[in-house]
C-alpha cells in the first residue's frame, strides 16, 4: 500500500479595497435579484453585470498598481516564510 506524503496546505484569498461598502450591497442586491426574478441573459442584465464586474475590478491604473504591488509583496513574503521554515 503506498503510504501519501504529509502536506499541509495553506489557503488565503486577498480582498483588494474597491469601493463603499453602500454600493457593494446595492451591486449584490442587483445581482441577487437578476438570478432569482430577471433573466441573466436579457438585455436587463446588462448593466447589473457591468455594476458587479465595476465593483470588483475598478478601472483605475492606481487600483491596479496597488493590486500588483500587495500581490508580490506577499509572494515575497510567502516565500521567505517558506525559507524560514515558518510553514
Amino acid at each position: 500500500m503506498l503510504k501519501e506524503p504529509e502536506t499541509r496546505l495553506t489557503m488565503c484569498t486577498l480582498e483588494y479595497g474597491t469601493f463603499d461598502r453602500e454600493s457593494g450591497q446595492k451591486a449584490f442586491r442587483a445581482d441577487h435579484w437578476m438570478h432569482k426574478y430577471g433573466d441573466p441573459l436579457g438585455k436587463e442584465a446588462e448593466p447589473v453585470r457591468a455594476a458587479m464586474r465595476r465593483q470588483f475590478y475598478p478601472d483605475t491604473d492606481d487600483w491596479k498598481e496597488a493590486v500588483l504591488f500587495r500581490g508580490h509583496q506577499l509572494l515575497r513574503q510567502s516565500i521567505a516564510g517558506v525559507q524560514r521554515g515558518a510553514i
